[in-house]
């Protein structure tokens, strides 16, 4: 359970996504459907950690790539989220196409993964499960790790968190020299995770690698 408390009243959810647009429809979609009351928004990683840290919620429900100076977006927010706020169950509401980081973003044990393109219940039921300890993926999302048209993802090769967070990145167009300044890691290390990153995927150049992103989606 996500809490051993009685609760009264709607669930409280924080909502944090950096696309004003989005985060009306996505607040408009809570409060309309009787998914809860939405208790803070944040635009960025930073303005959430101070949320997290201020406000009372059941759930968060955060978008993936989200700017910020403390933790940064992708897989660092989620790490930072669940090793600092481990009672609040987290729901990952993205535009992410990518299986390989999709797997990863899973595989770090959120309790939902929707895609902002699935339907207005799978946000319902994803937020339903991280009330009951429970975890929930839309099935958008399951046909994307498992088929994305162009590479069966092995699941025993997935991506690691760090692979997958220098992959987005990298489409967002950030250099590997950026990259490395950015999370004060050498250029060594980050190029390694690129390659073994790309690896995975099953492309073995930038051109492949750039084309597999724009494909998936991970480019717009």
């Amino acid at each position: 359970m996500a809490s051993s408390n009685v609760r009264l009243g709607p669930p409280k959810i924080i909502l944090a996504d950096d696309h004003p647009v989005s985060a009306i429809g996505t607040e408009a979609v809570i409060h309309n459907r009787g998914i809860g009351t939405v208790v803070g928004r944040a635009t960025d990683s930073d303005s959430l950690v101070r949320l997290l840290h201020s406000v009372s919620c059941d759930v968060l429900v955060t978008d993936f790539s989200m700017p910020g100076q403390r933790c940064g977006g992708g897989m660092e927010l989620i790490t930072f989220v669940q090793r600092h706020f481990s009672h609040i169950p987290v729901v990952v509401l993205t535009m992410m196409h990518i299986p390989g980081i999709l797997e990863a973003i899973w595989r770090s044990g959120v309790a939902g993964l929707v895609g902002k393109d699935s339907g207005v219940t799978d946000l319902a039921l994803s937020v339903q499960a991280a009330l009951f300890g429970e975890r929930y993926m839309a099935q958008s999302v399951r046909e994307r790790i498992g088929l994305d048209g162009l590479i069966r993802v092995d699941r025993s090769v997935a991506l690691s968190p760090r692979e997958s967070e220098v992959l987005r990145l990298l489409a967002s167009g950030l250099t590997v020299v950026e990259i490395a300044e950015q999370q004060n890691r050498s250029f060594k290390t980050i190029s390694r995770q690129k390659m073994t990153g790309m690896a995975k995927l099953g492309v073995s150049n930038d051109a492949e690698l750039f084309h597999y992103l724009s494909a998936c989606g991970a480019l717009h």
